[in-house]
């Protein structure tokens, strides 16, 4: 039996908009939006469904592209968070000398625009990201360009 949508869609999705802003925990969504529980679950549902995949695909236009640039950026995951279950047997978390890691790799176009993105365990490279040794940029036969870092 398929759910359909419960509550006003608007407000669900200004009360993302506020908590991907803000930066604020799940517990601090202001009342205007409702319990904090039912948009987190809702949220989440969406997620493990694949439609804020689907949304971001079918929002982006992606137009004809002369380069990609590849970037990444580290986020420290608490010590906590290596204990974790893995009920889908996916966990990115990575082990560095600052600790525990997660790194979301992204490619996007000259203008911006978000192509692919991926998030693995800290101590992955950029350009290996996929484990096929080719990048997204690679696999699309288009010239790829990458910051003067540690990874690339």
């Amino acid at each position: 039996m398929r759910r359909g949508p419960k509550g006003d869609a608007r407000r669900f999705l200004d009360a993302i908009a506020w908590i991907l802003r803000s930066g604020a925990p799940w517990r601090d969504l202001a009342k205007d939006f409702g319990p904090w529980e039912r948009i987190y679950r809702r949220y989440r549902r969406w997620a493990l469904a694949g439609t804020w995949e689907r949304l971001r695909r079918a929002l982006s236009r992606t137009t004809a592209f002369r380069f990609l640039l590849i970037d990444s950026t580290i986020v420290k995951a608490h010590p906590h968070a290596a204990g974790a279950l893995k009920r889908d047997g996916r966990q990115a978390l990575g082990r560095s000398r600052g600790g525990f890691t997660t790194k979301l790799h992204a490619v996007v176009t000259e203008r911006g625009e978000l192509v692919r993105y991926i998030v693995t365990g800290g101590e992955v490279a950029d350009i290996t990201h996929d484990g096929s040794g080719k990048s997204a940029a690679s696999r699309s036969g288009k010239s790829a360009t990458s910051r003067k870092g540690d990874d690339a």
